[in-house]
């Protein structure tokens, strides 16, 4: 079966190269434009996906816009198309382009967690388990018909980015089963039923503030599972100040006002919450390096991460 791998982002290099270990003909690798690295543009960033392509001998193919690019995929004469963190959505003549058309790596148990942030949400929903689908794709946001799914636990101090890192792996072995059966699978797929469907929207702006006054689980959630990207946020005399490494120091017997930073913890800043405290393992002001949360708490002490944010 010729495929071509369709993706941009790091979550999608794990599925690469087990398709490519796995010995399926990968005819060509579609991914994002290369972007500047630095706001003045003086130096292009080489995309994860692309990267791990060249390195494996593989062509790739660069589109803006992958809807014009119906034609030229055609040509390629592909069976199949494996579509994984991309960052567009294909046209119903791209998926058409191939001759089994195309199937998406997904990051949740759908009909749940459709769209940009499966990761993300399930972590601040407090979900106990996700996992990977594989679907075909059709015209509507991730509401194909279901040929594999595989599920994995949650760890209560799992983030964004670990528990991304194992969903990778996880669809690496997933869609690598899913061709290995391509028709037994196809002929039992299933199809979604939209009435369960819940959306995982991208995330806002305003979701990334932490108040440390919605509750210990809560912040600690929103915190692990924002992560590095696009990150949660408190305010220090109206600066904001990321915070990276939620942990649960104390869930009660706590007394200290909410978001009063009460000491450290080895490295780790402490901070009330919730009638409990937090351990954060490092923060980063506005314009600052990255510092433990022991450093910053050297120069901060006696102050307090404000609960309402203003400058929103």
């Amino acid at each position: 079966m010729r495929i071509a791998y369709i993706g941009t982002s790091s979550f999608a290099v794990a599925p690469l190269k087990a398709l490519a270990a796995s010995g399926f003909e990968i005819c060509a690798v579609v991914a994002q434009p290369d972007r500047p690295s630095s706001r003045r543009g003086l130096k292009t960033q080489i995309g994860p996906v692309t990267a791990e392509a060249l390195s494996l001998g593989i062509s790739v193919l660069q589109p803006e816009s992958i809807k014009e690019s119906a034609a030229e995929l055609a040509s390629l004469d592909c069976d199949l198309a494996v579509v994984c963190a991309y960052g567009q959505m294909l046209s119903l003549p791209v998926i058409g382009a191939f001759k089994l058309g195309a199937i998406n790596i997904h990051a949740s148990l759908l009909p749940k967690y459709r769209g940009a942030a499966p990761i993300h949400r399930a972590i601040m929903n407090a979900e106990a388990s996700t996992g990977i689908t594989i679907m075909q794709l059709e015209k509507g946001l991730d509401t194909g018909a279901i040929l594999y799914t595989a599920s994995m636990p949650i760890g209560e101090d799992d983030t964004a980015s670990s528990l991304g890192s194992e969903l990778s792996l996880l669809g690496a072995d997933a869609v690598c089963e899913t061709i290995n059966n391509y028709a037994a699978l196809h002929r039992s797929r299933t199809l979604q039923d939209g009435s369960k469907a819940v959306y995982a929207e991208k995330i806002q702006k305003h979701e990334r503030f932490v108040g440390f006054c919605e509750g210990l689980s809560q912040t600690h959630n929103r915190i692990r599972g924002l992560d590095r990207d696009p990150g949660a946020y408190a305010l220090l005399d109206g600066k904001r100040i990321s915070l990276y490494g939620s942990h649960i120091a104390a869930s009660g017997g706590v007394a200290g006002a909410d978001g009063e930073m009460l000491g450290t913890q080895g490295q780790a800043l402490l901070i009330a919450c919730g009638g409990g405290a937090l351990s954060i393992g490092s923060v980063k002001a506005q314009g600052k390096r990255e510092l433990s949360g022991k450093e910053f708490f050297s120069g901060a002490r006696h102050k307090f991460l404000q609960n309402t944010n203003n400058t929103m």
